[in-house]
């Protein structure tokens, strides 16, 4: 059972890829087959990515070199969502995610724990803090 668990979180995460492909392509303003031209890897290994195929470590490796992103955030980040955080808010996301189940607890303990007193949700902006 478990191992069609890490199956499932593999092939979510071969999507993501995917959709970080394209959105970064667009990003940059070159077309998907464009950019895989540049990086050395054929239409139809594009097709097979869009068709859910997983990329090998060294392509996906390859292709995050490129769009400047690291291999992990490529594979299982939606890089899409973030154009509307922060700097700070970025960071703080990732910062939870390299947490345990337990510090994951603790963390949005904390935040509510903040959240509960008036002079630390005044300012809702966020983009100053870094």
């Amino acid at each position: 059972m478990r191992f069609v668990y890490v199956v499932q979180i593999w092939v979510r995460q071969m999507s993501i890829f995917y959709s970080n492909f394209m959105y970064l392509c667009m990003q940059k303003g070159e077309s998907v087959n464009g950019v895989a031209s540049k990086i050395g890897v054929s239409s139809g290994t594009v097709t097979n990515w869009k068709n859910g195929q997983v990329p090998s470590i060294r392509l996906l490796t390859k292709v995050a070199d490129y769009f400047q992103v690291s291999p992990e955030e490529m594979a299982t980040i939606n890089l899409n969502v973030y154009e509307s955080f922060t700097p700070a808010e970025i960071q703080m996301i990732k910062m939870f995610r390299a947490l345990n189940v337990d510090g994951k607890k603790k963390a949005l303990e904390a935040l509510q724990d903040l959240t509960d007193i008036a002079r630390y949700t005044e300012d809702t902006s966020l983009s100053d803090v870094g």
